[in-house]
């Protein structure tokens, strides 16, 4: 979400995504595993076998790299790096990396379309998901501006 310096919303660019690997880089430069078996044991230390004759094990990431905790870390770096960019350039819009409710704001998300989506929205072809997406903008410019006349009423009554 974009945020303009007066505290107005602005629309927002596609969506942007990174990939990258949650295998680790080996000393040597070579591509680690992923993850890595515990094997399930009884109380004498023996592995416990499955139905199949095969040993149960738990699959144990090698890095964070997936966990809530670093993505979190890593999408508030991001947003810190593009504002750094957006101030540098003069720019005074603005993007945070959490999610509607966490920033306390009472908007509807709109939901992710996809490429193929975006190719037939591209194309003029309306989609299901298209069509969502622009009843949810509509809903959330009708309740920004319910709020700005509630506000306003506010004020008005509180002067009175």
């Amino acid at each position: 979400m974009l945020k303009h310096s007066r505290g107005a919303l602005v629309s927002l660019p596609p969506a942007s995504h990174t990939y990258h690997s949650i295998r680790p880089i080996e000393p040597d430069g070579k591509w680690g595993c992923k993850q890595r078996r515990r094997y399930r044991l009884d109380e004498d230390g023996n592995r416990i076998m499955g139905e199949d004759g095969k040993p149960l094990f738990d699959a144990v990431p090698t890095t964070d790299w997936g966990s809530p905790e670093t993505l979190e870390h890593w999408r508030e770096a991001w947003a810190a790096m593009v504002n750094a960019k957006f101030e540098e350039k003069g720019l005074t819009c603005r993007i945070d990396h959490r999610s509607y409710e966490r920033q306390g704001l009472d908007l509807l998300p709109t939901v992710h379309e996809g490429v193929a989506v975006r190719q037939m929205e591209a194309k003029g072809i309306p989609t299901d998901k298209g069509d969502l997406n622009r009843w949810i903008k509509k809903a959330n410019n009708i309740l920004r501006d319910i709020r700005k006349k509630i506000a306003g009423l506010t004020d008005w009554i509180k002067a009175i």
